[in-house]
């Protein structure tokens, strides 16, 4: 394996890792307007849940809201 190689693995393999990461991580925080217990997971799956009812996916929604709670 020459030089040439091995940095394209590694790179290739880094932007797997932000990709992945982009997905698994929420990005947007908490603001000083929320209530002291909505963490940055309880919003995350607050959206999914809105998401879920807005499509009619009623037992999906519940699901996430037993998640919640």
């Amino acid at each position: 394996m020459n030089q040439c190689t091995d940095i394209e693995f590694v790179y290739r393999d880094f932007v797997n890792v932000q990709y992945t990461l982009s997905f698994c991580v929420p990005t947007k925080t908490v603001s000083p307007k929320d209530l002291q217990f909505i963490t940055p997971l309880v919003k995350v799956l607050l959206r999914e849940r809105n998401r879920l009812c807005r499509g009619g996916r009623l037992e999906e929604a519940d699901e996430v809201v037993q998640r919640i709670n």
